[in-house]
């Protein structure tokens, strides 16, 4: 359930662009994932904390669940203190 929380993406404008494609394609409606403020991008985030800069590649092999579990590990070392 995501209503009233903040989905957090490594590239949250490029997930929330093929959110919404799918969405539109199924002809769903987006509801509250097309609030502003719903997405929080973990790249930028990481950018400012070890200062890698936009566009670095989160390393997983860029398959959903290893996708999830590298952005689970760079959230949890984010979350622990400076780079």
């Amino acid at each position: 359930m995501t209503r009233f929380r903040t989905v957090i993406a490594y590239n949250a404008p490029f997930d929330a662009g093929v959110i919404a494609r799918h969405t539109r394609a199924t002809g769903r409606l987006l509801e509250h994932l097309a609030e502003a403020g719903q997405w929080a991008c973990l790249m930028e985030r990481r950018a400012a904390w070890d200062g890698s800069g936009q566009g670095t590649r989160l390393g997983a092999a860029h398959r959903a669940l290893g996708d999830c579990r590298a952005a689970l590990e760079l959230l949890e070392l984010i979350a622990a203190g400076p780079a």
